[in-house]
């Protein structure tokens, strides 16, 4: 099975050229050879949570050649959010957590809601790190035991890792909680690997067996670290190839 894999576009009614990054997102994925199942985006869809932003997003999506399923970041609006991806199956008007299953691939798509319940309205308000709450990390180990029979992949916003080349490396609140989800995925084997973004660099790390693996974002001038001309303005997708 063939994924990609975005992340932080960004999309600001102040930034049109991010519109622009974002298409050229959706042009090289649908160029690829062969051709990807899905795209995955895992947030910071939007810069500021405006109803706008998403409504653009949600165009330039929907140039895509394959199906697309999204979750939030530390910079959306959940309720915007919904009110505009709402589809009635995945995700739901008047849901608590942008959290779920994708069941109809030969890999299971599991997505998880990282968001910190005071920092999801968007711009600058709460905190930008993430969370595990016992409900969202009860409702993974659900979904997990379900099936344990097809490989899963894990996307969700905030990377669960030590990120040593930022100068915060712990991007959650609470690492107790951190410590709770490896603890947990160790209990399932099926887990092939782990999709993040948010720290707007291309990292990997390795915990207990599993790939973890964090892509850049997909707005050119928030990418950071020490990158060449190109990588500052090429088009960023993760290409997934799973068994």
């Amino acid at each position: 099975m063939r994924i990609i894999h975005f992340s932080d576009s960004h999309i600001s009614q102040d930034k049109p050229e991010r519109d622009k990054d974002f298409e050229a997102c959706v042009h090289r994925a649908n160029s690829i050879s062969p051709p990807a199942d899905v795209v995955i985006h895992t947030g910071d869809i939007s810069h500021d949570g405006h109803r706008q932003e998403y409504a653009t997003a949600q165009k330039i999506l929907e140039k895509l050649n394959i199906p697309s399923f999204v979750i939030a970041g530390n910079r959306d609006n959940r309720t915007e959010l919904i009110n505009t991806f709402a589809d009635g199956q995945y995700i739901r008007r008047g849901d608590k957590f942008i959290q779920y299953c994708v069941n109809e691939f030969p890999v299971r798509l599991i997505l998880l809601d990282t968001v910190n319940a005071s920092g999801n309205t968007g711009s600058a308000s709460g905190s930008n790190k993430g969370r595990f709450c016992s409900e969202r990390l009860a409702h993974l180990e659900s979904m997990l035991a379900a099936d344990s029979s097809r490989p899963v992949a894990i996307f969700m916003h905030h990377s669960p890792f030590e990120a040593t080349a930022i100068p915060d490396p712990f991007q959650f609140e609470r690492w107790q909680e951190v410590e709770r989800f490896h603890e947990l995925l160790a209990a399932y084997k099926q887990v092939a690997g782990i999709y993040c973004g948010h720290i707007h660099r291309n990292a990997g790390v390795a915990i207990g067996g599993i790939r973890i693996q964090a892509i850049t974002c997909m707005a050119c001038d928030l990418r950071k670290g020490e990158l060449t001309d190109k990588e500052r303005s090429e088009p960023v997708i993760n290409v997934i190839d799973l068994p």
